[in-house]
């Protein structure tokens, strides 16, 4: 199992982001089909490391074969706000997944 911290350029919130990715490492894949993926949201007051203190995500990932990717959501509600640039559901729905 690999742990990674990513730090890239979000389009939808036009800033650096940051969130984790739990992937699994596997010897023995000889194929080539993308892990299942996991998203998961932390709660108010937490970030992208909130589900790796506290919880046994990482022992799930590496028993099921499962990639899991945890996203900071700011404490922003996962939520687009038309005041501000803040488009949530394109980053978390559209721009992580193909990141």
């Amino acid at each position: 199992m690999a742990l990674l911290q990513v730090d890239c350029r979000s389009n939808a919130l036009m800033r650096k982001v940051h969130f984790n990715v739990i992937l699994p490492t596997d010897a023995d894949k000889t194929d080539r089909r993308p892990y299942p993926t996991l998203y998961l949201l932390h709660g108010i007051f937490g970030n992208s490391t909130s589900w790796l203190t506290g919880t046994c995500v990482q022992r799930y990932a590496e028993e099921k074969g499962v990639c899991v990717v945890m996203p900071d959501g700011e404490n922003g509600f996962y939520l687009d706000h038309l005041d501000y640039i803040n488009r949530f559901s394109v980053w978390i729905g559209g721009q992580l997944p193909t990141t």
